[in-house]
């Protein structure tokens, strides 16, 4: 679990050798006697960071705060992965220092390269499932990830954004492969300029002109032909960015919409029978159903949800589901499943591990690409629940 970033909270988790590594490579707190501090004493360091010019104490937030966001099970398993595509193997130095955050910070001190990856992956883990949309019909083939062709999708995304929306004069897009077959574009239109209040270091309040960025994501499949974009707009935005994508990076023309299957199909789910056979090898302990949305089939009916109690069993949700659709003379066929919330657990040493995600009919799903969760993907198809070959 992440905790929220304190900075005193997390300069106590880290070596007082490591952050004098730290500050020693930035050229600041060189006149701290490092040797005299006990560790967790971290009130001097503390005091001699806040004592730095106000550019330089904002550099340091920086990047303790990427750390912070990196020092969880999920990120630590995050950058020991992306070490292994970068072939660095990191498990060996990590199990034999204390603490996620001394082991993230050892990696950014270390293997910096590496670091930034996996904090831009684990970011886009971590935005916001709304926005995510998949498209399974792209044909399967190596992108061109050129420089060349990273400047022309920039240009391409500022200019659609240009003309659409009034923002987007700059942009820029950074490409990184994710397990050998899945390659992460990240695009960084500008937003729209505004003004923001800031103390200068002088300590005087003044007003600066910004223009911030915003983000466009494309994680693109190269085996099975799967696109998954993170955009936040209607259904034409991300149309013409899927477009855009296609015919820049892949070099071809984008399908019509329909013309292959959806990536999801939940109405299998309407029944208590619906089996998720698993192999002992994975060690899925159990599968549990937790939320059912309904839409009932026919002009104007609306849609019912079901969610069972967190502590039940998956059967309960049935319950409820077959007692609602009895009173009101309906049968399961009648009613479309869009939208599910289940849970998988692993049975991960003596304590089980579960991960909960929804899936959203047509194609909408909240998991990521970290290794329970490609697991489950896995199923999903095996389950035929996921379409996608």
């Amino acid at each position: 679990m992440r905790v929220q970033y304190n900075p005193k909270h997390f300069l106590r988790q880290i070596p007082n050798a490591m952050l004098k590594e730290f500050f020693g490579r930035r050229g600041e707190l060189t006149e701290l006697k490092w040797d005299d501090l006990a560790e967790m004493d971290v009130d001097s360091v503390f005091d001699a960071w806040l004592a730095l010019p106000e550019t330089a104490r904002a550099e340091v937030e920086r990047s303790f705060r990427s750390v912070s966001d990196l020092s969880s099970a999920e990120g630590l398993q995050t950058l020991i992965e992306e070490g292994q595509f970068h072939r660095v193997d990191l498990t060996v130095c990590v199990n034999q220092l204390h603490g996620l955050h001394e082991k993230v910070f050892w990696v950014y001190l270390y293997h910096e390269k590496v670091f930034l990856s996996a904090g831009r992956l684990n970011r886009a883990d971590h935005l916001n499932g709304r926005y995510w949309r998949r498209r399974t019909d792209l044909p399967a083939k190596k992108p061109d990830i050129s420089h060349p062709t990273r400047e022309l999708l920039a240009r391409g995304i500022s200019q659609y954004y240009q003309d659409h929306q009034g923002r987007g004069e700059h942009c820029k897009v950074e490409v990184y492969l994710r397990r050998e077959k899945i390659h992460y574009f990240f695009a960084y239109p500008a937003d729209y300029a505004d003004t923001v209040i800031i103390y200068n270091d002088l300590g005087a309040l003044e007003r600066q002109l910004q223009k911030a960025a915003f983000e466009v994501v494309f994680a693109y499949n190269e085996s099975s032909g799967t696109l998954d974009l993170f955009v936040q707009g209607d259904k034409n935005l991300r149309r013409d960015m899927e477009e855009i994508f296609a015919r820049l990076v892949l070099k071809e023309e984008l399908p019509e919409e329909g013309a292959g299957r959806q990536p999801y199909e939940l109405n299998g789910l309407r029944s208590r029978d619906f089996d998720f056979p698993t192999d002992p090898e994975d060690s899925i302990q159990d599968v549990r159903v937790k939320a059912l949305r309904l839409s009932i089939v026919g002009p104007g009916f609306g849609r019912i949800t079901f969610e069972s109690d967190a502590r039940r069993k998956r059967g309960d949700i049935y319950d409820l589901m077959e007692k609602s659709l009895n009173h009101a003379r309906m049968n399961a066929e009648a009613v479309n499943v869009t939208r599910a919330v289940l849970d998988v657990v692993f049975a991960t040493g003596a304590r089980p591990k579960t991960e909960n995600f929804y899936i959203s009919y047509p194609d909408t799903c909240s998991l990521k690409d970290t290794p329970e969760h490609l697991k489950i993907k896995e199923y999903l198809r095996r389950w035929g629940i996921a379409t996608e070959n």
